[in-house]
């Protein structure tokens, strides 16, 4: 098999796989079709820690106000994977019908594995992190 090593994938495999699945999504609200693309590892990451707030105390406080919308700026994308929507976009998009941003959520949550029991976690594992403990990515 191309790519492993004893059967076994090996970096340049995984590293090279294009593994991101999208789906043409017609919204009839808007009377157009929108491409919706799965959230990246670090998309994930960044999405489940925007559910949560540092006080001024240090303590994480749950923050899922708009989470719809901040999932759904995340995986509108264009033709070549691009999003469409920006993190200082999220009141502009989210002025736009609940019905159709709804319609978005639902698939962009399929496609990514995002589920309320998986936001649930998230939340509850946030609150559990102090405020001096952090993670970051690094290449």
């Amino acid at each position: 098999m191309s790519g492993t090593n004893g059967g076994y994938a090996t970096k340049d495999l995984i590293l090279s796989v294009k593994d991101l699945k999208s789906e043409d999504v017609f919204v009839e609200e808007w009377g157009a079709t929108v491409r919706v693309q799965e959230l990246r590892g670090s998309e994930r990451g960044a999405f489940e820690a925007s559910l949560s707030n540092i006080s001024a105390k240090g303590d994480a406080q749950p923050d899922i106000r708009n989470m719809r919308v901040r999932l759904c700026a995340m995986c509108i994308v264009d033709e070549s994977g691009n999003r469409l929507f920006n993190d200082t976009e999220l009141g502009k998009l989210g002025s736009k019908s609940a019905r159709a941003l709804q319609t978005v959520y639902e698939v962009a949550a399929r496609l990514s594995g995002v589920s309320d029991d998986s936001v649930e976690e998230a939340v509850g594992e946030s609150e559990a992190i102090p405020q001096d403990e952090s993670s970051s990515l690094s290449a």
